[in-house]
């Protein structure tokens, strides 16, 4: 093969090729090249009156080549002295983006590469340190997001929720578009403060999305309601029964403290049995026969059981009429009850009851983040925790379209 050819192949035609170094023990090929003077020209007025001042060399990583997966670019450039605008400057390098010590087309490999393997994998097939790939991938993530950030579209429908990213209570949020099923901002923090910044540039925008999916925390009624005060605040349907849940097992532990080791007996191994759907026991004959028993020894916690059952047959109900009766009726039930905990749990549902019944109008959830959430702890765990945490945001950002196993 010629040496045109050659660098015609690597997209160097704009060079001459001075002389290759090959090293095999190492697996590296080296390239010393230099621009043809008809490619040449001033970087600020495109002049190509220009006097030649000094020269010096710049190493550059390429792509791999055959078996050689270390091939490095050694560009011999000058300082041009421009004849038109009078000033002096290195000459532009096309093949490399400011002082990266590697080649335009070696970044988009490395892209490629992220989709299939993990980043210490790429480091160490390419002899390259992880934070070099990850500033690579970094880089390219900042540049999409901004394109995202520039074509929202229309937006309907958003749902928010907050993700744990360590200890000490630190969280992150995480607002989705659930229409298209991909994130749109990543917020620090779980209060306000963390999804304003996005409400802010959706209003700039003049989007001003129909209803916003979310638990009942208090942070992010607000900040919907000061932002958007005519979306539709839904509130999610699994959380709340996910809350009735908890109330359940709190009366179970509270009557178990109470009646004793001997009194609490038929108490013990009935906390899976409680917290499972009906309908899950309707073929196991051991549970429905200790849940018989719990209704004849302990009415409060069988009535509790009861209320929870109900309160997941009011989801499906088709009529938003119907589903307030329901709704209306269930509160009821929990406050004759006279378990205490019960009656707290109403008083919330009632303080919530607008966002409650939304549901029956938009049939939206947090649901689809919730699968979200599973991806990102796999992330995290895959990359043993990141240092830095604008590239994990990042990261999260495009986390629907990752088609290898959460590299890290």
């Amino acid at each position: 093969m010629s040496a045109n050819l050659f660098l015609d192949v690597l997209g160097l035609k704009e060079f001459h090729l001075l002389n290759i170094i090959v090293e095999p023990e190492e697996n590296t090929l080296e390239l010393h090249i230099r621009r043809q003077d008809s490619f040449r020209k001033c970087r600020y007025c495109g002049s190509t009156d220009f006097i030649k001042r000094g020269r010096f060399t710049r190493r550059l990583q390429a792509l791999p080549v055959g078996q050689y997966q270390k091939v490095f670019l050694v560009v011999s450039l000058h300082r041009l002295a421009c004849r038109c605008c009078g000033r002096v400057a290195v000459e532009e390098l096309p093949l490399s983006e400011g002082k990266r010590r590697y080649t335009n087309a070696f970044a988009r490999y490395v892209i490629g590469l992220v989709q299939r393997m993990t980043i210490q994998d790429i480091a160490e097939r390419l002899g390259l340190s992880w934070d070099v790939i990850k500033d690579i991938h970094k880089r390219w993530l900042q540049k999409r997001s901004q394109e995202v950030w520039k074509d929202l579209g229309d937006i309907r429908y958003l749902a928010i929720d907050e993700f744990s990213i360590g200890k000490g209570h630190r969280y992150f949020t995480v607002i989705i578009d659930l229409d298209r099923r991909r994130p749109l901002w990543i917020g620090q923090g779980r209060g306000e403060q963390a999804v304003a910044p996005f409400f802010e540039m959706l209003k700039e925008r003049n989007i001003y999305p129909l209803a916003i999916a979310m638990d009942m925390w208090s942070a992010y009624t607000q900040a919907v309601m000061d932002h958007f005060p005519l979306a539709a605040i839904v509130y999610d349907r699994f959380h709340i029964i996910a809350n009735a849940n908890k109330v359940l097992d709190e009366i179970r532990r509270l009557l178990r403290r109470e009646l004793g080791p001997l009194g609490g007996k038929h108490l013990k191994g009935m906390r899976w049995i409680l917290l499972k759907g009906r309908e899950k026991l309707a073929n196991d004959l051991q549970a429905q026969q200790r849940l018989e028993r719990l209704a004849q020894y302990n009415e409060p916690l069988y009535k509790a059981y009861l209320l929870k059952e109900e309160l997941r047959d009011l989801f499906r109900c088709k009529d938003p009429q119907e589903a307030s009766a329901r709704l209306d009726n269930w509160i009821a039930q929990a406050h004759a009850s006279g378990v205490v905990p019960l009656k707290r749990f109403a008083n919330t549902l009632a303080a919530h009851r607008t966002g409650i019944l939304n549901y029956f109008r938009y049939r939206i959830s947090t649901g689809p983040l919730e699968g979200l959430n599973n991806k990102i702890k796999v992330l995290k765990r895959k990359a043993y925790g990141y240092r830095d945490e604008a590239y994990f945001k990042l990261r999260v950002l495009f986390i629907h379209e990752t088609k290898h196993v959460f590299v890290g």
